[in-house]
C-alpha cells in the first residue's frame, strides 16, 4: 500500500502549479524591439499608444517599398483622428509606425535601427509582407510635425522614413498626384521620393508606353529608362556606385526634375525584353531610386 504524501511535500507542488497557472492568464506583451528581442528599435514609448476615439477625419493612403514610404497626403489641416490604408508594394516585409518628432534627423539610430524610447509612439501597424494592406487608425491629436517610418531590419537606415505635418504644410514636399492613372496597360505613374521610387505598376502592354513622373521630392531626380533583363539592383556601377550609364542600351531620359516638378514621357518598350527605370544622379542609385518594368 504506497504512503501518502505528508503536507510539508505537497507545499512546493503547489507553488509551482500556482505559478504555471498565473503565467498562462497573464496577457501577452507586444515587443516593439528589435527581432533579437531587445526594446531598442521602438521602447517603452509603444505602451503609450492612445486608442483613437471620436469620428474619422480622412483617409490616407500609403505605400511601402524598400527605401521609401508615400504618403499620399503628406499634410492635414487639423489634429484629430485619421485611418491609414497601408500597402506595402515591395518585395520585402515592412511595418508602418507614426512617432511624435519634429524631424526625422532627431531620431538617434543603431546599426540602421531608429532608436525611438524617449519618444511618443502613435501609432504602428503589424509587420507587413509583400503586396499585404492593412487599415490603421492614429489620434494625431497636436498639431506639427511627426515621422512615419518602418521599424523592421534595417529598413529606417536604408531611407523608410518621412515627414507627416498636421496643421501647416508639409516641409520641401508636395502633394503627389490625387490617385494613379487607370490601369489601361499603356500607362504607368511614378512619383520619386529621396531614396525611393514608386510604380503604380510594373506590367504593362508592349509599345509606346507613357511615364507619368512626378518628383515629390524635396531633393532633384531624373529619370532614365534602361533595357535590362537581369535584376534591376545588379547594373553595373562605379565605386561611387553610380550606375555606369555609358555601358548600357538607354531607351529614353527625362532631364533633372526639381521637388514638385512633373513631366511625361513617351517610350517604345518591346515584348522580348525586360527594362529598369532609374534616377541616375549621384547617389540616387546607390540609395534605391531604381525599379523594373516588364511589357508583356
Amino acid at each position: 500500500m504506497p504512503r501518502s504524501r505528508s503536507l510539508p511535500a505537497l507545499v512546493p507542488l503547489v507553488a509551482f502549479v500556482a505559478l504555471l497557472v498565473a503565467c498562462a492568464q497573464a496577457p501577452a506583451t507586444t515587443n516593439f524591439g528589435n527581432p533579437d528581442g531587445t526594446s531598442e528599435a521602438v521602447g517603452s514609448s509603444g505602451s503609450n499608444i492612445v486608442v483613437p476615439t471620436g469620428p474619422v477625419l480622412d483617409t490616407i493612403p500609403v505605400w511601402l517599398r524598400e527605401h521609401g514610404i508615400l504618403l499620399w497626403k503628406p499634410a492635414v489641416g487639423v489634429a484629430g483622428t485619421y485611418a491609414f490604408e497601408i500597402e506595402n508594394i515591395g518585395a520585402e516585409p515592412h511595418d508602418f509606425i507614426i512617432v511624435q518628432v519634429p524631424s526625422i534627423d532627431r531620431i538617434p539610430v543603431r546599426s540602421d535601427r531608429a532608436i525611438l524610447h524617449e519618444f511618443n509612439v502613435v501609432a504602428r501597424s503589424p509587420l507587413l509582407q509583400a503586396e499585404q494592406t492593412t487599415t490603421m487608425l492614429a489620434n494625431l491629436e497636436h498639431s506639427g510635425a511627426y515621422v512615419v517610418l518602418s521599424s523592421h531590419d534595417r529598413d529606417f537606415g536604408l531611407g523608410m522614413a518621412s515627414i507627416l505635418t498636421v496643421g501647416g504644410t508639409p516641409n520641401g514636399r508636395v502633394d503627389p498626384l490625387p490617385t494613379p492613372p487607370p490601369d489601361d496597360g499603356e500607362t504607368i505613374a511614378v512619383f520619386m521620393v529621396d531614396d525611393a521610387m514608386f510604380l503604380h505598376t510594373n506590367v504593362v502592354n508592349a509599345g509606346i508606353v507613357t511615364f507619368d513622373v512626378q518628383n515629390i521630392g524635396p531633393s532633384p531626380h531624373d529619370f532614365v529608362v534602361l533595357r535590362w533583363r537581369g535584376d534591376p539592383t545588379a547594373l553595373p556601377v562605379d565605386e561611387a556606385g553610380d550606375v555606369l550609364i555609358d555601358g548600357l542600351i538607354v531607351m529614353a531620359r527625362l532631364n533633372t526634375l526639381p521637388g514638385g516638378e512633373a513631366a511625361t514621357l513617351e517610350v517604345e518598350l518591346e515584348q522580348d525584353y525586360a527594362y529598369v527605370v532609374i534616377s541616375s544622379l549621384p547617389g540616387d542609385y546607390a540609395k534605391g531610386m531604381g525599379a523594373q518594368v516588364v511589357p508583356r
